[in-house]
C-alpha cells in the first residue's frame, strides 16, 4: 500500500517534467525536417521510459551525473536521430528553447490538481533548476497563480540538490520540513534533495513504477490527492 501522508501544510513542485513538459509537437516538427519519423506520443512515452531507467539506476546507487547531461541526446537518438543529424537537430531546439518554445506543454488534469490542492489551503511553491525564465512559463501555461512563490535556481543562485534552496523554500511557506513535501521527477536531485533538509518526497513518472523506490511513485499528478487524504 501506498505511503500516506498526514500534517503536510506545503506542496512544493519541481517544474520541468513534473507540471510543465517539454513541446513535443515542436520537437516531432523539427525531427521530422531531418527526415526522422516519429510523433509527439511516442517521444512524450520515450522521455518517461528513460527517466524512470535513469531514476532506477541512481536508487541503486550508480553515479548518473553523466547520464543526465547527455539525457536528451540519449532521448532523441532512441527517437531515431543519427549521428549525421544530430548536431543540427540540437542545434535547432536549442534556438527553439532559447525562444521560450519548448517548456510549454501541461498533462491533462495538472491545473484542475493544483487547484484542488490549493483550495486545501496548503501553500504551493516551485522549486526547480532552471535558467531564470520559469516564471514566464508558468504565465504563459496558466499555472503561476496556483502558486505562492516560484524559486528559480538562476535567478537565486543555487541550485538543487543543494539544501539551500530547499530550506528558502521551507522559510518561504513558513513551515518546518515535516510539514512539507516535495514532488518532482529527478530521484537524485528531487528525492535526495529534499530529504537532506528532512521533508519527504514523491517521484513523478507517468512511466514509474512504484516498489524499487524507497519513495512513493505516481504516475499521475490528482494521485496526490489520494496520499494526503
Amino acid at each position: 500500500m501506498m505511503e500516506r501522508f498526514t500534517g503536510i501544510k506545503a506542496i512544493f513542485f519541481d517544474a520541468g517534467n513534473t507540471i510543465i513538459f517539454p513541446n513535443y509537437r515542436l520537437m516531432e516538427k523539427v525531427l521530422s525536417t531531418y527526415g526522422v519519423r516519429t510523433t509527439a506520443e511516442e517521444l512524450f512515452r520515450l522521455d518517461c521510459e528513460q527517466r524512470d531507467q535513469y531514476n532506477r539506476r541512481a536508487a541503486a546507487g550508480e553515479e548518473t551525473s553523466h547520464l543526465w547531461e547527455q539525457y536528451w541526446v540519449a532521448l532523441l537518438r532512441r527517437a531515431g536521430m543519427t549521428r549525421d543529424i544530430q548536431t543540427e537537430v540540437i542545434k535547432e531546439l536549442t534556438v527553439r528553447s532559447e525562444q521560450g518554445a519548448l517548456w510549454l506543454q501541461v498533462l491533462d488534469g495538472t491545473a484542475e490538481t493544483l487547484g484542488a490542492l490549493q483550495a486545501s489551503g496548503r501553500t504551493l511553491g516551485v522549486v526547480s533548476n532552471s535558467e531564470g525564465r520559469l516564471e514566464s512559463f508558468l504565465e504563459q501555461v496558466g499555472l503561476r497563480p496556483y502558486f505562492a512563490f516560484v524559486l528559480d535556481s538562476a535567478i537565486i543562485g543555487i541550485n538543487k540538490p543543494d539544501p539551500g534552496i530547499f530550506r528558502m523554500a521551507l522559510e518561504r511557506a513558513g513551515v518546518q520540513p515535516h510539514e512539507a513535501l516535495f514532488v518532482g521527477d529527478n530521484y537524485p536531485i528531487d528525492i535526495l534533495g529534499a530529504r537532506r533538509v528532512g521533508m519527504a518526497g514523491v517521484l513523478f513518472n507517468p512511466a514509474g513504477h512504484e516498489g524499487v523506490f524507497d519513495c512513493p511513485v505516481i504516475d499521475r499528478l490528482n494521485a496526490l490527492e489520494e496520499l494526503l487524504n
